[in-house]
This record gives C-alpha cells, structure tokens and sequence, in this order.
C-alpha cells in the first residue's frame, strides 16, 4: 500500500472520532492554541528530507498510523504561495484558518 492510500485510509477510518474529539469542551483551549502552531503536545515522531514532520497517532481499536503533521502559520503560507498566486486573503477563524487566492 503506497503513503498517500495509507493516509487516506488513516483518516477514514478516524474521521468520526476527531469529530468527537474536537466538540469536546475541554478541547477547546488546546484548539485554540494549536490554532497558533502548535503541535497539541504531540511529540514529532520524524522529519523527512522536505522538512514534513510526522506523529505517531494511535485509533480507539489500536490501530498504530505515522501521520503528516504540518502547521503552517500565515507567513508560511504566503512564503510558499509567492509569485504563484494573487488577491491572496487569509482568513483565520477561532480553530482553523483558510486561504483563498487566484492562480497568476
């Protein structure tokens, strides 16, 4: 099974449980700083040669994923994005953010 079907599967099968995860109401303080680049305390398993850090995350049935965990915060974004977009706005809501933007 190659990565990216491995990380589709992942996330799959935990989608209904981050649901309940992230409405939980003693969740929302470290929302709110994960939101500002946070990792959630969770300890980076690995960096690969691109600079993709990974976690180690385990479901409720045990099973064990490696997972992609970047946070890129506004400045990351634009850095990236620069030269290759215009009308670039950023959006950032109580815990999550969005960008919106035109291809040049």
């Amino acid at each position: 099974m190659s990565e990216k079907t491995d990380l589709v599967d992942y996330y799959a099968k935990r989608a209904n449980e981050y649901e309940r995860i992230y409405q939980k109401p003693e969740r929302q303080k470290d929302l709110a700083v994960h939101r500002k680049k946070s990792l959630l305390n969770t300890s980076i398993s690995r960096t690969d040669a691109e600079g993709n850090t990974y976690q180690l995350r385990r479901l409720e049935n045990g099973d064990k994923h490696e997972v992609l965990k970047n946070f890129p915060c506004e400045k990351e974004v634009r850095e990236m994005i620069a030269g290759l977009a215009v009308e670039i706005s950023w959006t950032e809501l109580q815990y999550y953010w969005f960008l919106k933007y035109k291809l040049k």
